[in-house]
């Protein structure tokens, strides 16, 4: 390891003739021409803590050649007067700036200690330095000092901070580019600012976050980080670094797309700021994974609060085997598939959702006691008059009302009075007829034998909440322009009709029906096709040719095989929807 100062050597300046006396930090320094009182100051301050200058490397024009003689004289003087150790001098003929750099960097090793002399040479000297300093400090070599000899002042001031800001900036930059804190917190490791330690505590944590894709706590650490940036850049700060840094928390916020003093970072906006650093994995977990919430929040869709306390319910329930969060599942698993079906489909599903459902304080939920009348009802009319009237006319529209008789007629023919399965002859001949035979060809390809299908009422209303087919021809859904298989798909074709119908969801009137559907569709693909494909997510392995399909009709045109300019273009066309 050797202690080395770079200097660039200024020419003789023949006007100069008197000492002048320099306060420092270690004594009184004297020099004459421009590089000899700071060149002194490092022999004599490295000597006072117990070391030595080895090298000195000089950047020399050929102007300069007599100077640089002559300050080897002075030194060489100097160090035999206070038996201080002569460095050795190593002259660089400079002839461009990057030559210059070039050989300077290959005189210095890792685990080098580099002090900096900037007083002397020509306008640009600086610029050199600096480069040094960054490539250095790239290259794991410390960078301990930088001085400049004011002759005004008769002073030799520490300009170290001045250099280090420039290590501020590259930290904020390596944060707002990729996310990464790492170079803040060594920055301000020793920082006594409360307010600047608690700003990079949270700044680690979203740096974490980003890189390991752990979007559950997004949430709250979007908040802090908000909340940090808007303490940082109202206080009143003292020391340089913490001035730069405070300035820098508006550019910071100005990254993240929060132009508006007002205005905090959300969701798409962290998309955004991933796309446009590459970080495409990122952006694309986020925006499947945190964008039901945006959704929820901005109104995009509504839903009843009993809905929402049910799914709540669900959610907690099988948090163990699914792990989505709450609004990705009142999102995606419900609202999106809540125009899968006609009103009367929808009642259907979830009516007799309910027909095994538990008692809570020998209280039956509403949706139970309509299921249990569906069971014991023969007919439309029968329903009706055997259900409370308040809360028939809840949950009961005419159009409803109407499209369940090709129910109460499918019931009738396969069970009897008492709820029990008829004989299979019976059976057989009854799901023949014109108006329920689609039904029979359904029972019969399904279940092969008639016999295997539920046998009693109750049994049979629990199946039809999950058998969406049985759901479409109960209640005649297909005729009804509901023409997909996957449910996803029949809601975003169908989204324009969804608040004329009497369910827990709507949908938002701000935005016209067809840049909804365009939302919806995005969503969807992104959840589908980019991040199965990109991020390896299991839990939807593959697509149906159905969806495959559809996607490819409506322009859905990125791959695995895709760039990643081709995919930044189409996940920015995307957040541009957005218009709430």
């Amino acid at each position: 390891m050797k202690n080395i100062v770079i200097s660039n050597i200024s020419k003789i300046n023949d006007r100069i003739k008197d000492e002048t006396t320099y306060k420092s930090d270690s004594g009184d320094i004297i020099g004459i021409q421009t590089n000899e009182a700071p060149l002194k100051y490092f022999v004599k301050m490295l000597f006072e803590s117990g070391e030595k200058v080895d090298e000195i490397l000089t950047i020399v024009t050929k102007e300069a050649e007599s100077a640089l003689e002559n300050l080897k004289n002075v030194l060489e003087n100097y160090c035999n007067e206070n038996s201080y150790d002569m460095p050795e001098i190593k002259p660089i003929e400079y002839k461009t700036d990057v030559d210059t750099i070039t050989k300077l960097i290959s005189k210095i090793k890792s685990g080098d200690n580099v002090y900096i002399d900037t007083t002397g040479g020509f306008r640009d000297t600086v610029y050199i330095l600096l480069m040094v300093v960054r490539i250095l400090e790239y290259s794991d070599i410390e960078f301990k000092k930088a001085i400049y000899s004011n002759y005004q002042n008769h002073q030799i001031e520490d300009v170290t901070s001045t250099y280090k800001m420039f290590n501020l900036i590259t930290a904020a930059n390596s944060f707002t580019s990729y996310g990464n804190s790492s170079e803040l917190e060594k920055f301000f490791e020793n920082s006594d600012n409360q307010v600047i330690k608690d700003t990079i505590a949270v700044m680690n944590e979203f740096s974490d976050t980003i890189a390991l894709c752990k979007t559950s706590s997004l949430e709250n650490i979007l908040e802090r980080l908000n909340n940090n940036l808007a303490l940082l850049s109202e206080s009143s700060e003292n020391k340089e670094e913490d001035i730069l840094f405070k300035s820098l928390a508006n550019v910071i916020r100005n990254k993240f797309y929060m132009n508006d003093e007002n205005k905090s970072i959300e969701y798409p906006d962290i998309v955004k700021w991933c796309v446009a650093n590459n970080l495409i994995q990122q952006a694309v977990t986020i925006y499947t994974e945190k964008m039901p919430e945006y959704f929820y929040r901005k109104k995009y869709f509504t839903v009843s609060e009993k809905e929402e306390i049910e799914v709540k319910v669900k959610v907690k329930k099988e948090s163990e085997k699914n792990h989505f969060d709450y609004y990705s599942v009142l999102f995606y698993s419900n609202f999106m598939i809540s125009r899968a079906y006609n009103e009367t489909g929808y009642f259907l599903k979830k009516i007799c959702s309910a027909i095994n459902e538990k008692s809570i304080f020998n209280k039956k939920s509403d949706e139970a006691i309509l299921a249990e009348r569906l069971v014991k009802s023969s007919n439309k009319d029968d329903f009706k008059n055997k259900t409370d009237k308040k809360l028939y006319s809840k949950y009961v529209t005419p159009n409803i009302e109407k499209n369940l008789s090709k129910f109460f007629r499918v019931k009738n023919a396969i069970y009897n009075i008492e709820g029990k399965q008829k004989s299979p002859e019976t059976l057989r001949k009854n799901l023949e007829k014109d108006n329920i035979k689609d039904v029979g060809e359904y029972i019969n390809e399904k279940y092969k034998e008639i016999e295997n299908f539920p046998t009693t009422a109750k049994k049979f209303i629990s199946s039809v909440s999950n058998e969406k087919k049985l759901i479409r021809l109960l209640t005649n859904s297909d005729e009804e322009n509901n023409r997909f298989e996957d449910e996803h798909l029949n809601t975003i074709e169908l989204i324009g009709t969804l608040n004329s119908m009497n369910i827990a969801y709507k949908v938002t009137e701000e935005i016209p029906t067809e840049q909804m559907q365009q939302i919806l569709r995005d969503y969807m693909f992104i959840k589908t096709e980019l991040r199965n494909k990109f991020n390896h997510a299991s839990e939807e392995s593959s697509t149906t040719d159905e969806v495959n399909d559809y996607f490819e009709k409506h322009g859905y045109t990125i791959s695995e095989n895709s760039s990643v300019a081709e995919i930044s273009k189409f996940m920015n066309d995307v957040l541009n929807k957005l218009t709430i």
